[in-house]
């Protein structure tokens, strides 16, 4: 989180300032004038930070929430007491912890038969 706020530090610029400097930018003769380049720079900060700003969920700038940590280390830790365990018995469960997504697509599709 503490990446996006840095970023958005760098991204400081009000609306009306892009507007601004995209119609000047329109107005004026030749793509090597300064307000192009503002205007290109402005668009470049929107494709660069524009959704960790907008929607910091949806973007990947800020890393793992806290629950994606808690089930990746849970998953190396049952990992590692599969290794420890006897293979049949690692089979099994792993078989039954595969069933269970199955087990809701069959669901799924029965109650879609079912209603159509």
């Amino acid at each position: 989180m503490a990446r996006a706020h840095s970023a958005a530090k760098a991204y400081d610029f009000s609306v009306a300032e892009a507007a601004a400097a995209q119609a000047h930018a329109i107005g004026s003769q030749g793509a090597g004038t300064p307000a192009a380049h503002a205007c290109d720079a402005l668009r470049l900060e929107e494709a660069v930070h524009g959704l960790a700003l907008r929607s910091p969920e949806f973007s990947a700038s800020s890393g793992l929430w806290g629950w994606q940590n808690g089930v990746l280390a849970s998953l190396a830790i049952i990992f590692c007491a599969g290794t420890l365990l006897p293979a049949e018995t690692t089979f099994v469960a792993l078989l039954v912890l595969l069933a269970v997504p199955f087990l809701f697509v069959v669901a799924l599709r029965a109650v879609a038969l079912w209603h159509f």
